[in-house]
């Protein structure tokens, strides 16, 4: 297939556009035929071939970034050991975290001004920068600088790559690369403890981030080569009003309150106490400056001025799909880390085993994303697997607060299964509804509030299940006589049996268990709430503006692609 047609109005865009006739073009998708809805113009994507292989970049970078968020895990202890800096352990992943959150909805706004390949180009180049720094890195604080930088490139590749398949595939195929992209996500979550360790242990922790700069590099080398730098949304802005529309000032407000927020979750009840006049600071100047943001979003006079604007966010299915990501990205979360808790205090296995235990969850979660694509594209509704996913999940965190020591190795392999496939029919679905409800122009920014709610959703809800955790567990402990309670809890998960004498062992694994289950249970009850806005979705088919051949009728077509005149 040599491309897909589609087209663009010239009144959207003062671009001038190539004319294509039918008979230049594949017979699978032709323009719609005399009669239907006026086209003043049209356009093709790319050649399958070339279309086939900025995926495959895509996908190398999308794991890279995915495989760095969990890599680090692993090689934490003997980064530690070099650099004495145990301090510093929390801000090893909050740094990527704070700029990773911070600036999604940035560069949302950015990739609305500048063609995707340059904005994903440069989003690349960040992160190999900040992953040669992390890899050089001379002392702890090189190191935390190199996070950060390497999250801001983990923020733009993921926006920048999202808006890039709009541009490379038509919108009845984008599910399948968004389940792509999932299934991805999924696979890395298994291999960054596995590859990190392997790393740490045979070569050096610094391996862990040079062996980026390679596969960083073809995939740049790919994108180079075979992306076109299409034109982008807003090509024919000024300088000075680009620099208006990226409202600099409710970015000044945006991003130190997401800093603040991030880094009060950080340090309540670790660092500090939650009632520390620190922490209630934070909270407050996060409330304070969020406030300032949306008042000046809603008080814009020209929308294309906010960074979020009103008529974005009024959209029914972008409230709803945002509520969604958040709800079941909180409670992916939660799984995640709790299960691994659960096998290596309850089951008593070690770091490595504990991950092959969750192989079936985030297997799981991997295939039925591409599954559940792939399915989207064939039928054309997403909203079924938004409303199947979260009841799966719901069911199935439902049976995981039964585990226990106990716990048949049939039922926790298969309870695991029913949540991953649940997360991964309906995670990946709120972007797929993004770039069908909105206009090209807001794309973007669709796409970063749904993957900026699932970001955040993850920094709120680790604290929130290990204050669950930690309040029932000291709970059941004071019921149990001669223990130390607060030494329990501050033992790491592997150690419980070598602090606690064998006499009162069960009955500590039990108080253990039962604060796990509440956890478990939070994780439940935030996928039944994501029913609620999966509900309130528009009925929305990703095939609306195919034009089928041999029908004989007019269709409405779908926005396609710009290409830059050199």
């Amino acid at each position: 297939m040599d491309g897909i047609v589609e087209s663009r109005s010239n009144s959207e865009n003062g671009t001038k556009l190539s004319n294509r006739t039918p008979e230049n073009v594949s017979p699978a998708i032709r323009l719609a035929p005399e009669g239907a809805p006026s086209l003043a113009s049209t356009e093709i994507y790319p050649p399958i071939r070339d279309a086939i292989l900025i995926l495959c970049a895509l996908t190398m970078t999308i794991f890279l970034v995915s495989l760095d968020r969990l890599i680090i895990a692993t090689a934490i202890p003997k980064i530690t050991d070099e650099f004495h800096s145990i301090a510093d352990i929390g801000w090893y992943a909050s740094a990527f975290m704070l700029t990773g959150s911070s600036f999604m909805l940035l560069f949302g706004k950015i990739c609305t001004f500048y063609s995707p390949k340059w904005v994903l180009m440069t989003a690349i180049s960040l992160f190999e920068i900040g992953s040669a720094i992390c890899g050089a890195a001379p002392n702890s604080t090189a190191f935390i600088i190199g996070r950060a930088v390497a999250g801001l490139g983990f923020s733009g590749i993921f926006i920048g790559g999202t808006v890039t398949i709009q541009r490379i595939l038509p919108l009845h195929m984008r599910p399948m690369a968004m389940g792509l992209m999932g299934a991805i996500f999924g696979i890395s979550s298994v291999a960054g403890p596995l590859i990190g360790g392997a790393l740490t242990t045979n070569v050096s922790w610094r391996w862990c981030f040079y062996i980026n700069l390679p596969f960083g590099g073809l995939a740049m080398f790919v994108l180079a080569l075979f992306l076109k730098a299409t034109a982008p949304v807003k090509a024919s802005t000024t300088f000075k009003s680009q620099v208006a529309q990226l409202d600099p000032l409710g970015t000044i407000c945006f991003l130190p309150s997401i800093i603040c927020l991030l880094l009060a979750l950080q340090w309540g009840g670790s660092t500090y106490p939650w009632s520390n006049p620190r922490i209630i600071v934070l909270f407050i100047v996060f409330a304070i400056l969020l406030t300032l943001f949306i008042t000046i979003q809603i008080l814009k006079k020209e929308p294309e001025h906010a960074t979020v604007p009103t008529h974005v966010f009024q959209q029914r299915s972008i409230t709803a799909g945002f509520l969604f990501s958040f709800c079941v990205g909180g409670s992916m979360v939660l799984m995640i880390y709790f299960l691994a808790i659960y096998f290596q205090a309850i089951r008593g296995v070690d770091a490595l085993h504990s991950g092959l235990n969750m192989l079936p969850f985030l297997l799981s979660i991997a295939a039925f994303a591409m599954i559940a694509g792939f399915a989207v594209s064939k039928l054309g509704y997403y909203v079924p697997f938004l409303i199947l996913g979260p009841v799966l999940v719901a069911v199935g965190a439902g049976l995981i607060t039964t585990f226990s020591a106990e716990t048949s190795k049939g039922k926790w392999i298969g309870y695991q299964i029913l949540c991953g496939i649940g997360y991964g029919i309906g995670a990946q679905q709120t972007n797929v509804a993004a770039q069908t409800v909105l206009k090209q122009k807001d794309i973007a920014i669709g796409s970063a509030l749904m993957m900026f709610a699932a970001q955040i959703s993850g920094a709120v809800f680790v604290p929130i299940g290990n204050a669950v955790f930690e309040n029932e567990f000291l709970k059941k402990l004071n019921g149990i006589p001669g223990v130390n309670g607060k030494l329990v809890l501050n033992t790491g998960a592997t150690e419980i049996r070598n602090v606690v004498s064998p006499n009162v062992l069960d009955a500590v694994l039990r108080a253990y268990d039962g604060a796990l289950t509440k956890v478990f249970l939070v994780a439940a009850i935030m996928a039944a709430i994501a029913l609620l806005p999966a509900l309130c979705m528009e009925w929305k088919s990703v095939k609306k503006d195919l034009v089928k051949k041999g029908n004989g009728k007019g269709a409405d077509v779908e926005s396609a692609p710009v290409v830059e005149k050199a």
